[in-house]
């Protein structure tokens, strides 16, 4: 089986690989399957699950992980 390839020509791993390697915490997919059941695939990179979500509910996730990544953080002003 040849290996499924993006628009930009690279494969879909090796831009899931180069999110984790940033440090990147989560990614969207958005396929076709997802658009015509109007939710999108959300992966936890951290964890590895991915789950069907509303935009919804994976914005709150996203959210939420910022928050608690910011909980005690110091900001300075430059």
């Amino acid at each position: 089986m040849a290996k499924t390839k993006t628009p930009s020509g690279l494969s879909m791993k090796h831009k899931i690989g180069y999110a984790d390697k940033l440090g990147i915490p989560f990614v969207i997919f958005l396929g076709e399957d997802e658009v015509a059941q109007h939710v999108c695939a959300l992966k936890n990179m951290a964890t590895g699950v991915q789950e069907a979500v509303t935009s919804a509910a994976a914005l709150e996730t996203i959210r939420a992980e910022i928050a608690r990544r910011s909980a005690g953080a110091i900001l300075r002003e430059p």
